[in-house]
């Protein structure tokens, strides 16, 4: 949802990002814009981009977390092999967009409709996915996890070597 807050010397659009709990406006009037927390809208959202790390030049989100294959998935396949409880410690990778955005990727990003209706970006006909341990950017704890989990580079291929961190 998009809004325009207008004041002072300034008028800017912004994302409605939370609303404070329990704040009611009865009047039927629109709540000042101090009431309500704003996040920028950005006019070109990322994705992914790439990164250094010990295992080479991989690709994580747009905040620098770390996306990873999973090889029992089929490529072109329009489907993930991940389901049930491997969501849960494999997240997929969403996106909104029609097209999801990408700085310094060289391989063909697309997405999938997960079984709940969200589209997951798909790296060379494969769907992306988080590892749920990775707390923070440079984290590539995935990496290896069951021989099945794999880093992606940008070119969009598995990276089969250890890796330690960016």
């Amino acid at each position: 949802m998009h809004r325009s807050c207008r004041g002072g010397s300034h008028s800017r659009t912004f994302r409605l990002r939370r609303q404070p709990r329990n704040h009611h406006n009865h009047s039927g009037g629109h709540q000042p814009c101090r009431h309500v927390r704003w996040l920028p809208t950005a006019a070109a959202a990322v994705d992914l981009k790439t990164a250094s790390s010990s295992a080479g030049n991989i690709v994580v989100d747009a905040a620098g977390m770390s996306v990873y294959f999973f090889t029992k998935d089929v490529k072109d396949s329009g489907t993930s092999a991940c389901t049930g409880a491997c969501l849960t410690a494999w997240p997929p990778l969403l996106t909104t967009a029609a097209k999801p955005a990408a700085e310094g990727i060289t391989g063909t990003l697309g997405t999938i409709t997960t079984p709940d209706g969200a589209k997951q970006v798909t790296l060379n006909g494969l769907p992306l996915y988080y590892f749920a341990q990775d707390k923070k950017p440079g984290d590539v704890l995935g990496q290896g996890v069951n021989n099945v989990w794999y880093l992606a580079t940008p070119a969009g291929e598995m990276i089969r070597k250890a890796a330690s961190g960016y």
